[in-house]
């Protein structure tokens, strides 16, 4: 359900989105969203899906022919695997269980039987609600070639993210989860390590997902291509109630409503479908 503060700002006059009035909702998105996701990285807004950042993010990185490792545990984690086959990745998968989530050494031992160009993974996979340990998976690559790349759609805005220390290096998202706003805007926070492989021209198919086009614009507070004005003010507004209701609090408060749900199927005698261990109340 959208807050009506947000559906208001959602009716405000459209503004130019080349002149000063929108370059100040963009920056202003930008600072709120740095302190929430954990980095000094730019971010970069799209009008698309959560799905159109997945696919941003590796035709952004890799080419043709490209091995990645994708972390498999639910939906949105094999969609990843999809996409990049698509478009001619080489895909290895380390998989468990709907349900669960990948542990460190697990994926230490594949990292030393192969060489990958990333290591793809979901922070909160939608489908079951497990939760990945991003800061133990993220010390196990951070010092190997791979960069780490991490669908946080439904997780960003609900659960801790701290890109930088947690050695993330391309974060993807999306407006419509606990960023309280209507689908539609697509974001990515991208670290030094993961711009290294993006402004290499390895035969890379990209135009309007370019992040180099993106990065452009942002440094002048506008978006590469024409964007979402509405919704941008929108997220701008929910941004400000986060940050009005303070991090931890709003943290606190999405894990408080995730165990009064579970305690509300235990009572009416429904197993809870994720492992112990695997979600935000545990």
């Amino acid at each position: 359900m959208v807050p009506e503060r947000i559906r208001n700002a959602l009716a405000l006059p459209v503004v130019n989105h080349r002149g000063p009035e929108f370059s100040d909702i963009v920056q202003e998105c930008e600072a709120h969203l740095r302190t929430l996701i954990g980095t000094k990285n730019s971010i970069l807004f799209f009008a698309g899906s959560g799905t159109g950042m997945m696919e941003a993010a590796l035709v952004n990185t890799l080419k043709f022919g490209d091995k990645i490792l994708v972390l498999s545990n639910g939906q949105f984690s094999e969609r990843f695997a999809e996409i990049a086959e698509t478009i001619g990745i080489d895909v290895d998968s380390l998989t468990v269980p709907w349900g669960e989530t990948i542990r460190a050494d697990d994926l230490a031992a594949r990292l030393a039987e192969s060489d990958y160009r990333a290591v793809i993974g979901v922070h909160n996979e939608s489908a079951t609600g497990a939760v990945t340990n991003l800061a133990e998976l993220g010390a196990v690559i951070r010092d190997t070639p791979a960069i780490f790349i991490i669908d946080s759609v439904s997780g960003l805005g609900g659960i801790e993210i701290q890109q930088d220390a947690w050695g993330v290096d391309l974060l993807i998202s999306g407006s419509q989860k606990a960023l309280m706003c209507p689908p539609g805007i697509g974001l990515a926070s991208v670290s030094d390590k993961a711009w290294r492989l993006i402004e290499e021209d390895d035969d890379k198919r990209r135009f309007y997902w370019d992040f180099r086009k993106a990065k452009n614009a942002a440094a002048k507070g506008q978006t590469a291509f024409s964007p979402p004005v509405t919704l941008l003010a929108g997220l701008r507004e929910g941004l400000r109630m986060i940050d009005e209701e303070g991090i931890p609090n709003v943290f606190a408060r999405h894990r408080r409503l995730g165990e009064a749900l579970r305690a509300g199927g235990a009572a009416l005698n429904l197993s809870i479908f994720t492992k112990k261990g695997e979600t935000l109340s545990d």
